[in-house]
């Protein structure tokens, strides 16, 4: 006696292939849910690896230096004289950090012996608003310069065309301060207010950082 053999009947076939779907469509989004975790969990990882490492410069640097000015940019016309200073509850982008001789050519008067400067450049994109890498730049000056005969200290910072090494210690990173990253505070410290950026446009995650620093004096 012979048995019948029977196969899928198409509308066991069109159930069978949407049980499929909705299971492999599962796994998909689980997946992509998964990377995009997996690269939110890096970028933060980046962030804070971004801010322990700006905080750590900015302290070191600001104990060795004797005292900071603050300029609203780096681009030339706001930094090349001093009439460009920024004084007690002024913000701007770039602060350079002055470390002067210990020996005193006149009464109060210390040459320079090492300037260092932290700078954010504007990189305005469209999807967030003046955002740009954190610069740094150190000169040491093999004769301290006194710089209340011959020159100025504006005249001592390098420009960007310069053989001076500029060294990224931020990827992105915006200022949450009057729209500034570095905030006079009396004249006395330097108020370090930002946001991080890390990630590729569309799919970035950020961070705020806070912290004060203050100069030896």
């Amino acid at each position: 006696m012979k048995k019948n053999k029977k196969g899928l009947t198409i509308v066991e076939l069109i159930i069978a292939l949407t049980v499929s779907t909705i299971v492999l469509g599962g796994l998909l989004s689980f997946n992509i849910q998964l990377i995009k975790g997996g690269m939110f969990s890096e970028q933060k990882n980046q962030i804070n690896r971004d801010i322990r490492k700006i905080t750590t410069e900015l302290s070191e640097v600001s104990k060795e230096s004797n005292y900071f000015v603050i300029y609203e940019s780096f681009d030339q016309s706001d930094r090349d004289e001093p009439g460009d200073r920024l004084y007690s509850n002024q913000s701007g982008d770039f602060v350079l950090f002055v470390k002067t001789s210990d020996t005193a050519v006149g009464f109060g008067i210390f040459p320079v012996e090492t300037i260092v400067g932290y700078f954010r450049e504007s990189t305005s994109n469209g999807e967030l608003d003046d955002v740009g890498p954190v610069r740094k730049f150190e000169v040491t000056f093999s004769s301290p310069v006194d710089i209340t005969s011959s020159t100025t200290l504006e005249a001592l910072i390098p420009s960007l065309t310069s053989a001076t090494k500029f060294s990224e210690i931020v990827e992105l990173s915006k200022g949450t301060v009057q729209g500034n990253m570095f905030y006079n505070f009396a004249n006395k410290s330097v108020m370090v207010n930002g946001q991080l950026y890390h990630g590729q446009k569309g799919n970035r995650s950020s961070d705020t950082y806070n912290f004060t620093v203050s100069p030896r004096g």
